[in-house]
């Protein structure tokens, strides 16, 4: 019996020693588990950072390709602003143009109103000189009527005498 009771003690004294590597077995399975679990985590996150890896390759191929239309909308307000200046001074020319030809008809209207003035006063002269040609054409035929009744009568007088 000696030899059970040794066995015994033997393997209660393993049992002594295997409970605290049971307590540290069962700690470190549940630390393989926690470690699994982060792993999977990990794996998420790793498939997060790939996914969002592709969405920051996609974000920076928009950005370049709004970098170059933004290059090509830039180049076309260029365009513009140079074409609205050469507008701007086109317009200038014209307004400068307008006076000048405002100004030039505002001239020619007063020539025109200078001018009717001038042809109306020569109308009222043209009458008046019409009017005095009518009175010497009548003071000459009553001139000649007189002379022709002084001659008669230089005649008549003559005869008399």
């Amino acid at each position: 019996m000696l030899d059970v009771a040794q066995k015994v003690d033997a393997v209660a004294a393993a049992q002594v020693r295997l409970l605290p590597v049971v307590d540290r077995l069962g700690s470190l399975e549940a630390q393989l588990i926690q470690s699994e679990q982060h792993l999977a985590t990990l794996k998420r996150d790793d498939t997060v950072v790939q996914e969002q890896a592709i969405a920051v390759a996609a974000l920076l191929e928009e950005g370049r390709r709004l970098t170059a239309e933004t290059g090509v909308r830039s180049q076309e307000l260029s365009t513009l602003v140079a074409e609205l200046a050469r507008s701007a001074a086109v317009k200038a020319e014209l307004v400068e143009e307008l006076t000048r030809t405002q100004a030039k008809q505002r001239e020619a209207v007063a020539q025109m109103a200078a001018t009717e003035d001038q042809l109306k006063r020569a109308d009222v002269l043209f009458r008046q000189l019409e009017q005095r040609r009518s009175q010497v054409a009548f003071a000459g035929r009553k001139v000649a009527a007189v002379e022709a009744r002084v001659a008669e009568l230089a005649q008549a007088s003559a005869d008399v005498d």
